[in-house]
């Protein structure tokens, strides 16, 4: 059996689309466990309009997705925990294929799948990850491999490991940590849909989280040791990861956000 972990906030305009692409999935033992982190808007209602014995429904204070997703680990019937985020959907097979490949590996592994990327009714593109271990851990050091809504786990594992805490990009914070004791895998197969939300992709957030990301990561990046830890091999590899970096990271984070503090500065000076 398997515990879908859904938390939500204020999600009124897609999580109905979400929770049924997981009531329609091939596989059916499972509990559908959503908890809504305090929303207020039309969430709760559009929830319990869908009437399904699989689906256990909490509302909870508002406390952040990370309070959410510890509290829906506590709360989880089962062992085997796939997660699932509010905007996204889950094509037919997803639970089937990562349930069929997960019992047959280790307690610790982590595993996602490839995943599309969506707006509208419109594929983007897909994104092909990755999917073995030493590959997926490398990249690490500069971005997340992993889709939320592929995630497959042991909540032992993960609850064992502190689960998760309280800080931006809680899941990639967890991937990070767990780098040394967690058996990374993605499954080749599209199984999972991220839905593109222009809206909410406005060039402020997209820096403030570039900016987020920067300082991350910024602890691994100071450790004498950490690229052979992360596998990168030889000063030359070295070098072009620390580029991408502060190529991507730094050029469009922390640096934008400097020089739009001056800007502001400047314009009130004059």
């Amino acid at each position: 059996m398997i515990t879908v972990l859904l938390p939500v906030y204020n999600g009124q305009k897609y999580v109905g689309y979400s929770i049924r692409s997981i009531l329609r999935q091939s596989f059916e033992k499972f509990e559908l466990l959503i908890v809504d982190d305090g929303s207020t808007d039309n969430t709760e209602k559009i929830i319990k309009s869908i009437t399904d014995v699989r689906i256990n429904y909490y509302k909870i204070e508002h406390s952040g997705l990370s309070a959410a997703l510890n509290f829906g680990l506590q709360h989880a019937r089962y062992d085997i925990i796939a997660r699932m985020d509010a905007d996204d959907l889950s094509l037919l097979q997803r639970l089937q294929l990562e349930y069929d490949y997960f019992v047959t590996q280790p307690e610790n592994t982590i595993l996602s799948c490839r995943y599309a990327l969506f707006a509208g009714k419109k594929i983007i593109g897909v994104v092909n990850s990755p999917t073995d271990h030493e590959s997926i851990k490398k990249r690490l050091l500069l971005h997340n491999e992993f889709t939320h809504s592929g995630i497959m786990y042991n909540k032992k594992f993960i609850l064992e490991n502190g689960g998760y805490r309280n800080v931006p990009f809680e899941d990639f914070e967890l991937w990070l940590r767990l780098r040394n004791k967690a058996r990374f895998t993605i499954l080749p197969e599209v199984l999972s849909l991220v839905r593109l939300d222009y809206l909410s992709l406005a060039r402020e957030n997209i820096v403030k989280q570039y900016a987020l990301i920067y300082h991350l990561l910024e602890e691994f990046y100071a450790g004498e040791d950490i690229f052979r830890e992360f596998g990168i091999a030889g000063t030359q590899e070295e070098m072009i990861i620390r580029g991408w970096r502060e190529y991507f990271f730094w050029g469009q984070g922390p640096r934008a956000v400097l020089l739009a503090e001056v800007s502001v500065k400047s314009s009130r000076q004059s």
